[in-house]
């Protein structure tokens, strides 16, 4: 699998950050993604403001190609004021486990 980290700046921050709120994922997309610095009330998201980090989106499939596409799509559809992301997310992953297989002669 893949996750990409979504955070709203300052991330990371030692102090508070301005709750906002935090929307466009249907409920199996909110299922996906790990929660981190959210309050969740009356069914609503929001930022809790503590430290920017709003969630871990993660994407799984038996290729990283797609497990990689499926967790970006989660970070572009959550909608968050100021939210940001890397797009590049996971695009080492399969450099870094050939250089591992090459290494180690064990396939992985």
């Amino acid at each position: 699998g893949v996750v990409v980290p979504v955070s709203v700046p300052p991330w990371p921050s030692p102090g508070r950050v301005s709750s906002r709120p935090v929307m466009g994922l249907t409920p199996v997309q909110q299922g996906r993604c790990f929660w981190h610095d959210v309050d969740l009330r009356g069914g609503r998201i929001s930022t809790a403001g503590l430290d920017g980090l709003v969630c871990v989106a993660r994407g799984a499939a038996d290729s990283l190609a797609l497990a990689q596409g499926r967790a970006l799509e989660i970070a572009l559809r959550l909608q968050v004021d100021e939210k940001q992301f890397r797009p590049d997310a996971g695009g080492l992953v399969a450099q870094e486990l050939a250089r591992l297989e090459n290494e180690s002669g064990v396939v992985l």
